[in-house]
């Protein structure tokens, strides 16, 4: 069975249904939908967290009248991918796992960006995490 992968905004045009494409591609969905599996991913669920409206209430439902409940995971650390078994809301209400793993990604690239500039500037690393030291 193929596996379709929509972008969050596509999912919300698709509940929205108010242009035409949108609602040709509705009434294909659900003509096709018992021959393809639709997923979702933590993506998904991120683009939603800035939303104080509850659209993203009325989008994950949406989302998974057609993912029912395969939610797609990326591992970093293994740079794998894996399926489980969660619907949207369900993963979003999840908040520690993703606040860890927002926190952890923001580290890394704070990390990242931290360690490029200290080499650029021939620094030294003093041991202290907010003190660098150029020579």
């Amino acid at each position: 069975m193929a596996r379709i992968y929509f972008d969050s905004n596509v999912f919300s045009n698709l509940r929205k249904n108010d242009d035409d494409k949108y609602k040709a591609l509705n009434i294909k969905l659900n003509e096709f939908k018992n021959s393809l599996t639709f997923v979702f991913s933590h993506a998904h669920i991120r683009d939603k967290v800035n939303d104080l409206t509850g659209y993203k209430y009325l989008d994950f439902e949406f989302m998974e009248s057609l993912v029912v409940d395969n939610y797609l995971s990326y591992h970093l650390l293994e740079q794998s991918t894996s399926f489980y078994l969660a619907k949207p809301n369900e993963v979003f209400e999840d908040n520690d796992s993703l606040n860890s793993i927002d926190y952890f990604m923001n580290m890394l690239v704070h990390s990242y960006k931290d360690t490029r500039e200290l080499i650029a500037k021939g620094g030294v690393y003093s041991g202290n995490d907010s003190e660098y030291n150029l020579e």
